[in-house]
């Protein structure tokens, strides 16, 4: 994780002490012997507020500042597709599977924030910040909303025509960048009867 810390860093041009400003500024404070210990080898881990606070910062996927996994950069649109995809599983799954307000809220989702994805996917990110708090409230682990819902391509023909129709509408929100990995995303998906 520490050479991810950095390499985001870095890579973004910022210096240390100005990422320790803008820590600040969210009132986390980083010394500069902990944010070195955070980017060399013999690292400390930060916390999860930390990592969130870095990636938001940099631009980059908290999930892969974590693990290294999955894609680099929070904007990435196949990651905002997938993430889409799974906040419609949930949200099409039985209510009372859902965790109540209260419990979203502790978890520190931004529960209009949800409601907006709902009636409105696609048309802004599905922020790190929102998706781990969300994975957090509905017991899953981190990088949940990151991996494509099981039973992706199950769906009857009726199902999947219906899916089919919602998304291309949805897809018009999407510049052509984002539609073509859209596009790209859909083709790995599984065909299955």
């Amino acid at each position: 994780m520490a050479s991810r810390i950095r390499y985001a860093r870095e890579s973004q041009g910022i210096e240390p002490q100005a990422l320790r400003a803008e820590l600040k500024k969210r009132r986390i404070d980083v010394s500069k012997q902990l944010l070195h210990r955070y980017e060399s080898v013999e690292s400390q881990n930060p916390n999860l507020n930390i990592v969130e606070a870095i990636a938001d910062i940099t631009g980059f996927a908290a999930g892969w500042i974590l693990f290294g996994k999955g894609p680099m950069f929070a904007s990435d649109p196949i990651n905002q597709i997938t993430r889409q995809l799974r906040l419609r599983s949930l949200f099409r799954g039985p209510s009372k599977a859902w965790p109540s307000k209260s419990t979203l809220k502790t978890a520190g989702v931004a529960v209009d924030e949800l409601e907006f994805h709902r009636e409105y996917p696609f048309v802004r990110p599905v922020s790190d910040k929102l998706a781990r708090a969300l994975e957090t409230a509905a017991d899953q682990p981190i990088g949940w909303l990151d991996t494509p819902p099981e039973g992706v391509g199950r769906q009857s023909n009726q199902q999947r025509l219906s899916d089919t129709l919602e998304l291309m509408a949805a897809s018009l929100a999407l510049d052509d960048r984002q539609r073509s990995a859209f596009i790209t995303l859909l083709k790995t998906l599984p065909e299955k009867n």
